[in-house]
């Protein structure tokens, strides 16, 4: 979801970041784990990558590598 900062009335510091919530009932289950939610938004983000993968050049097709 996305929360405008300028306008969120429910907000959490955690680790020098300021996290914005659109509810007071998010704010206090983040504020309750919030390594939890940091971990599983850290894990989105990582790309899986299977061995063997082959790369493409987008602009030269052709070209491929490891």
């Amino acid at each position: 979801m996305t929360v405008d900062p300028a306008t969120s009335k429910y907000q959490f510091d955690q680790g020098g970041e300021t996290y914005h919530f659109c509810s007071a009932g998010c704010q206090g289950k983040f504020a309750s784990a919030p390594e939890q939610y940091l971990q599983t938004a850290m894990k989105l983000q990582q790309p899986v990558i299977s061995e063997g993968t082959n790369y493409t050049c987008p602009m030269h097709p052709q070209i491929r590598q490891a």
